[in-house]
């Protein structure tokens, strides 16, 4: 009985083999989900300094408009313009409108990026948690098998 006994503890035990060889798996798959969460930041702070970029951009337009639509009514108001004075005039208004309007635009579609970007970020933080886990769970069993 005792060579038999021997021979157990000679082979290698083959859920040891397969932990020591998926741990450092799993820590290079971790290590990509926290850089992958590190570039989603990031991109997320990028969007996050343009669409701060963009209110104040939103806030010049409609100072300019607003002051464009001031500069007419005190020049124009009960005077007779001369029909190319007031084409020119609409047309201002009508650029700086525009403008308005685009930055308007702009900044929405930043703010429902920056939501998207946020879902992804909370997304690679559960793949990082859920990683570690993985990683924990192994390292655990590893340790119990190892105290037999």
């Amino acid at each position: 009985m005792t060579p038999m006994f021997e021979d157990e503890h000679t082979e290698p035990d083959p859920l040891l083999e397969a932990i020591h060889f998926l741990i450092p798996l799993r820590e290079r798959k971790l290590s990509r989900l926290k850089r992958q969460l590190s570039e989603e930041k990031q991109k997320l702070k990028t969007l996050e300094a343009e669409l701060k970029k963009g209110q104040g951009m939103l806030i010049l337009f409609r100072q300019k408009y607003q002051q464009c639509l001031d500069d007419f009514t005190q020049h124009h108001t009960g005077v007779v313009l001369l029909h190319e004075k007031l084409h020119q005039t609409l047309e201002k208004e009508h650029v700086t409108r525009g403008r308005l309007l685009q930055q308007e635009e702009a900044n929405h579609q930043l703010t429902e990026q920056i939501i998207e970007q946020t879902q992804r970020i909370e997304e690679a933080e559960r793949a990082v948690k859920n990683g570690q886990r993985e990683i924990d769970k192994l390292e655990y069993i590893l340790e119990e098998k190892e105290m037999l």
